[in-house]
């Protein structure tokens, strides 16, 4: 237990959570944990409560975090395309083996041996992960794939120390650094709907105001500087924005950091919802009376400015950063294609996944209000049918169908994959700046900024700008 700055850090499965005080909720576990330190203030004593159960748990104070004693390591690279993450299978003392995804700082995730004479395979279940390899001739490495949902990718395992299990640390110098000609200072409101307490960084220039934006997210929980692998792309362009006279409030999502609220059952509707409250909780604070003030969403964020725009006309601009202009359907057929062809994916397995994917999410498609027991059995019926076809068959394949299914029976998924940006994008009279990179292989500029054009062009909006940025 680790007390900096007035925190607590518990660790467990080796990623840290953060929470302010000796009782509090820890909303990514659905847990809580209340305790009492003893008069000496060296132990804790208390109950961890998490869905129904209650366990002791006592906290003693220590010097520094204790090491895992380590039999043996195996570590690889997973080379996603759009970022490198560098992952380890780690057996310990006790004859367990655990996951770490050692770039992304998080791991001990248990893992399920089913490896047999000629195959080594490794599940993890808390990630939905498998490994499959085998072992080279002199046994100094294993090769094989490590298949994640629809994702499969190359993955060589070698041997190495403890010492290499440690994340790389790498140079942001984009990252802002002081002095800062800003002022900066924590805020908390409430969103649209009022059960959900948000808070975040409110930057304010130095001198006169042009306008003031809040910062929208892309999906997942992040909190409010977009935090990713090392960068903090919401920080760089809210100093980048206060250096130019323009003030920002960007947030934690619902859930996540010091924000309250429960993510992992809201859709993009709630998301939209809580950036309302950001919008107007801007609109009561004095130094922004009479300023324009807007939204500037990233991917998710981008549809969210403009449903929060369609309805609420004290919305002044929005920018849209790769933000979307069809369903999200369309969006992950194109996403799927383009991230194996980019990755040199033969066309047969191209073939495969694609017939895969579309059978999977029509079917969701079609029964938008099902129960999650009737979606699941509907899909699991289509999908059999497949399994049975030898183009499409394999143990490889009935693992995605489980992946797939427990994706797609989401709350946010399954509005994600009807919700039509052009019925929000063809009420904007606001002045609309729609911006996307031109390699982007997640958000297609190709199909999403003629949806886009065309949708503004449907509303006679003539305040708009799309910008495709080479290479």
């Amino acid at each position: 237990l680790a007390q900096p700055i007035g925190q607590y850090n518990i660790y467990a499965a080796s990623s840290w959570i953060q929470v302010p005080r000796a009782a509090e909720s820890l909303p990514k576990t659905a847990a809580v944990y209340e305790g009492t330190w003893d008069k000496d203030g060296e132990l804790m004593k208390g109950k961890w409560k998490q869905r129904g159960q209650e366990l002791d748990l006592a906290f003693r104070q220590v010097k520094e975090r204790p090491r895992r004693k380590i039999e043996a390591a195996w570590k690889g690279t997973i080379d996603a395309l759009i970022q490198k993450l560098d992952v380890a299978f780690v057996e310990l003392e006790s004859g367990q083996i655990v996951f770490d995804s050692i770039s992304q700082k998080v791991g001990g995730f248990f893992v399920k041996d089913e490896s047999t004479e000629g195959e080594v395979v490794y599940r993890v279940p808390a990630v939905g992960g498998v490994f499959k390899g085998k072992y080279s001739d002199d046994k100094s490495q294993i090769d094989g794939k490590w298949s994640q949902g629809l994702a499969r990718f190359e993955l060589v395992l070698k041997v190495v120390d403890a010492e290499d299990l440690v994340a790389k640390e790498y140079s942001r110098p984009q990252t802002p650094t002081p002095p800062f000609p800003y002022a900066s200072r924590e805020v908390s409101f409430t969103s649209k709907a009022k059960e959900v307490t948000l808070s975040g960084t409110l930057t304010i220039p130095q001198g006169r105001i042009a306008a003031g934006v809040v910062l929208v997210s892309v999906s997942g929980p992040l909190d409010r500087d977009e935090s990713l692998l090392g960068h903090k792309p919401f920080w760089v362009i809210a100093d980048h924005f206060a250096r130019h006279g323009i003030a920002t409030l960007r947030y934690d999502d619902r859930g996540t950091g010091r924000s309250k609220g429960d993510f992992d059952t809201a859709t993009s509707f709630d998301f939209a919802n809580d950036a309302e409250g950001a919008l107007e909780h801007f609109r009561t604070l004095p130094e922004f009376d009479g300023l324009p003030v807007g939204l500037c969403g990233h991917s998710e964020g981008g549809l969210i400015a403009p449903i929060v725009a369609a309805r609420n006309d004290r919305v002044d601009f929005i920018v849209m950063m790769a933000g979307t202009g069809v369903n999200g359907e369309e969006i992950l057929y194109s996403q799927v294609r383009l991230i194996l062809e980019a990755e040199e994916t033969p066309e047969a397995e191209i073939q495969k996944q694609t017939k895969f994917q579309r059978a999977l999410l029509s079917t969701v498609v079609q029964h938008p209000d099902a129960p999650r027991e009737k979606l699941e059995a509907n899909v699991t019926q289509v999908l059999e049918k497949m399994l049975a076809e030898e183009d499409v068959g394999g143990d490889d394949f009935a693992e995605m169908v489980q992946a797939g299914l427990e994706k797609v029976t989401t709350p946010w998924f399954r509005t994600f994959l009807t919700l039509e940006p052009r019925e929000s994008l063809a009420k904007l009279q606001c002045p609309v700046l729609v911006i996307n990179g031109e390699r982007d292989l997640q958000v297609d500029p190709e199909l999403n900024l003629p949806a886009i054009r065309a949708a503004l062009q449907e509303a006679r909006n003539s305040k708009f700008e799309i910008v495709e940025y080479p290479g």
